[in-house]
């Protein structure tokens, strides 16, 4: 299952955050390792 590709992209550019960033990213993470 690919999961929110375009939707975790968008948010990427949308956030300016570093930390917010890296946050997403691993959370997306999570849910992708199963």
């Amino acid at each position: 299952m690919i999961y929110g590709d375009v939707i975790f992209e968008e948010d990427i550019k949308n956030v300016s955050l570093g930390k917010f960033r890296k946050d997403i990213y691993q959370e997306i993470k999570k849910l992708r390792d199963y």
